[in-house]
């Protein structure tokens, strides 16, 4: 990769290779390398004839996998170029997880290349309570290079063994290959003895290389993507709340969880390296918000005074989090903490509801909580010392409901101003306003990034209900700004 300079920021904006023209498929079908990737016997091609017909009758799946492949393809297909691997490669994570970063299997198994933990430790992806980099798509697309290039070589150079590896296991292909040894059989990937998700592996992925190759032949339509890259990494230099990372970057949300889909809490991990990947389009526009944006307002902090007899794992089980966490983000080699000092414990302003597993996995039992038929929706802002405990009591609702409707862990932690959804028959809410007209007068120093945080809303709707503003620099001191907001009266007189 090459990399821009660096702005004064400490935001380092790393790109991918230079952007080559045309459509990214017909780069694929002309790095497919593996000649003798066909079935050897009848029941095999008719396996493949199978998953063939299957796909060329399901548009939808083809559509559906191009779209999810389409931030992530082109960063794939590069770094099996630059290891000089045959592309059919490339094709491995739509078998594995249909290019879904957030994919996880009963096995454990997660991201787009679907690594087990342990497999994950072996090749160097650390997983902890802040960050999974099973999920990280530049992390786990060098792991899976490494792990199938350490295949190839122990399997004889032979591909079809070597993803059948990476599927069941090279123990499992080692223990089918001495069978058929002792048996005097061949000891092809077509003639083992594997188990049936193996067996089906190959077939499946030479259908997919069969339907690219012949897109027009079978009359069906691949999602256009285009051959040039999608993201950029950004070294942020400091933690940030990926909330704030989307409002800098001027960008919904949804596309920074999306491209970072590793970050477990909502904001990335206080230790470096401070990586965030972004939209390439967007890398400058992130850069020149970022620089006016100070180093303490990128997170949200909850600041701790610690007490007589308090021990970390107790301050850890009070606010929803970790020893382990606790200690990262205060620098402690230890877990020894003194009576008055002060710890810092980041939060999120915005909760991801894009986990590992799916919401009703993570909940006790699996059980949904559903509004009766006279429940009513209200928002619930949440302030300074609320918890999840105290808004339920407040509503006369359950915790495992409020966590249900709102995407979350009983244990997430709760950040103030963030917007909780309730469902009941009590309509009075002391606090909650709609959006309201505010002018604000610029003072010396601010800048749109600042003034979005300080205000809650995005820069994008600043500069859409300020016509005139064009650029970062547009602002000067005295200048008026028109802005919706929806703070209670309380907040409105701290602003």
């Amino acid at each position: 990769p090459t990399s821009a300079a660096a702005p004064t920021t400490g935001a380092n904006i790393t790109t991918d290779t230079p952007v080559k023209p045309g459509d990214l498929w017909e780069r694929i079908r002309q790095g497919f390398a593996l000649t003798a990737i066909t079935a050897t016997n009848l029941p095999a091609q008719k396996l493949v004839e199978r998953y063939e017909q299957g796909l060329i009758r399901n548009q939808r799946l083809i559509s559906q996998v191009g779209e999810n492949a389409a931030p992530y393809l082109y960063f794939v297909v590069t770094e099996l170029e630059k290891n000089h691997l045959p592309l059919e490669l490339a094709l491995l994570p739509i078998i594995e997880s249909r290019y879904d970063p957030l994919a996880y299997s009963p096995r454990h198994a997660s991201g787009l290349w679907q690594f087990i933990p342990a497999t994950g430790k072996r090749f160097g992806l650390d997983q902890d309570w802040w960050y999974d980099q099973r999920r990280d798509v530049v992390a786990a697309t060098g792991a899976a290079i490494q792990y199938l290039l350490y295949l190839h070589q122990r399997f004889d150079n032979d591909w079809l063994l070597a993803m059948a590896a990476y599927n069941a296991g090279q123990g499992n292909v080692i223990k089918a290959i001495r069978k058929n040894r002792a048996r005097n059989q061949p000891t092809d990937y077509w003639s083992l003895d594997l188990p049936k998700e193996t067996r089906h592996y190959i077939p499946k992925l030479l259908a997919w290389r069969n339907l690219i190759l012949n897109a027009g032949e079978y009359d069906i339509t691949l999602t256009p993507i285009p051959n040039q890259a999608y993201f950029a990494i950004a070294d942020t230099g400091s933690p940030i709340d990926l909330a704030k990372a989307a409002n800098l970057a001027e960008v919904d949300i949804a596309v920074i969880y999306r491209l970072n889909p590793a970050y477990n809490r909502g904001i990335t991990d206080p230790s470096a390296p401070h990586d965030l990947l972004l939209p390439v389009s967007q890398v400058d526009t992130f850069a020149n918000n970022l620089q006016d944006l100070p180093q303490d307002r990128r997170m949200a902090w909850r600041r701790y005074r610690v007490k007589r007899n308090d021990s970390l794992s107790q301050i850890a089980r009070q606010f929803n989090t970790t020893t382990t966490a606790i200690a990262r983000a205060n620098g402690l080699t230890g877990h020894r903490i003194r009576a008055g000092t002060s710890l810092l414990i980041p939060t999120a302003s915005r909760e991801s509801a894009l986990y590992s597993q799916g919401i009703r996995q993570r909940l006790p039992g699996g059980r949904q909580w559903t509004p009766g038929n006279h429940s009513q929706r209200v928002e619930h802002r949440v302030l300074p010392g609320e918890s999840l405990w105290s808004i339920a009591r407040q509503y006369g609702v359950t915790m495992q409901a409020l966590a249900y409707w709102n995407q979350m862990l009983l244990g997430d932690v709760l950040s103030v101003g963030k917007k909780l959804v309730v469902w009941t028959a009590t309509t009075a809410i002391n606090h909650k306003q709609e959006p309201r007209k505010l002018y604000y007068t610029v003072k010396n120093g601010d800048s749109l990034a600042y003034i979005a945080d300080k205000f809650q809303v995005q820069i994008r709707d600043i500069k859409s209900w300020n016509n005139k503003l064009s650029g970062r620099k547009a602002i000067q001191p005295g200048q008026l700004l028109t802005l919706f907001v929806a703070l209670t009266d309380s907040q409105l007189m701290a602003n």
